[in-house]
């Protein structure tokens, strides 16, 4: 409860501070004082409020129905790294050149909405996907060459 209360509680507003230094686009190079105070501030904001959201996160599972709403996502941290790469292709083609050329041409509060939007089609598809197989393909495929041998990647037929 400490680790939540320290972290969101510090985290956040550091955080806050840290993007409205962004925002004001204060200058680090080279080395301004302001500029120097978005660094350490974000380099102490960040970690405390990955610290705050961990510690929320845990102290959820200790409640059986936030237990349970939690497990929803279980599958796709199991196939973290693929939803990773997912994630980063899809936003490379709505952001980028290559496909839809987005980037800078819609406001924050719209990427945020597409990021969602992206992850929200992930949860169902990792679920489907894990019911049919061991690992993501990523996940398979990163066994494959660390272990060095054949690894099953279907799950077995049901009777």
């Amino acid at each position: 409860r400490r680790a939540a209360a320290w972290g969101l509680g510090l985290g956040l507003p550091l955080n806050v501070a840290a993007a409205w230094f962004v925002a004001d686009a204060v200058p680090y190079l080279p080395g301004s004082p302001l500029g120097m105070l978005e660094v350490v501030t974000e380099a102490v904001a960040v970690p405390l409020l990955a610290l705050g959201y961990a510690a929320g996160i845990a102290l959820l599972m200790r409640s059986a129905t936030a237990s349970r709403t939690l497990m929803a996502f279980a599958p796709v941290g199991r196939m973290a790294l693929t939803n990773y790469l997912a994630q980063s292709v899809a936003c490379m083609v709505v952001f980028y050149g290559i496909g839809f050329g987005l980037y800078g041409r819609i406001h924050t509060a719209g990427a945020a909405g597409i990021a969602l939007a992206v992850f929200a089609l992930q949860v169902p598809l990792s679920r489907w996907w894990l019911r049919r197989y061991r690992f993501g393909p990523a996940e398979w495929a990163w066994r494959r060459m660390t272990y060095g041998v054949p690894l099953a990647m279907r799950r077995p037929l049901e009777a």
